[in-house]
């Protein structure tokens, strides 16, 4: 699944978008703050419900779309104008279990080879999903 998200602060805030990108990837002529990740979507839920995680899997479910608890997600992220107040993010999912794995199969924080091909096997299938031209 891929998802394209826009988010941003209104005019008269003065909240900007002050991450830094630590990790990056082009895309097109710009730097996106880059991530892959395991997780459990579930579990995120009910640790921060009404949260993003919790509006996007009800604004899925409504449209009829299902996603399994344990994910792999690229994620792609910047500032999107100069003011900082507004941010693209582009996001990848797969589900675990298309690898034939669990959460469980994989200390926390451990970087077996096997995670690291998970990863970059969703990476690959993300960047081939989509391009940015500028």
């Amino acid at each position: 699944m891929f998802i394209i998200q826009q988010e941003g602060f209104v005019p008269s805030s003065a909240e900007i978008y002050r991450y830094k990108i630590t990790t990056p990837a082009k895309l097109g002529s710009s730097d996106y703050q880059h991530s892959v990740i395991m997780y459990d979507k579930d579990a995120n839920i009910r640790e921060e419900p009404g949260k993003e995680a919790d509006l996007t899997q009800r604004f899925l479910a409504d449209h009829g779309y299902v996603l399994e608890p344990e994910l792999v997600m690229s994620r792609f992220a910047r500032s999107a104008d100069w003011e900082r107040k507004h941010e693209i993010i582009f996001l990848c999912f797969e589900n675990l279990s298309s690898y034939r794995h669990k959460l469980k199969d994989f200390r926390e924080g451990s970087d077996i080879p096997e995670r690291q091909d998970i990863k970059q096997k969703v990476d690959e299938n993300c960047r081939s999903a989509f391009r940015v031209n500028h």
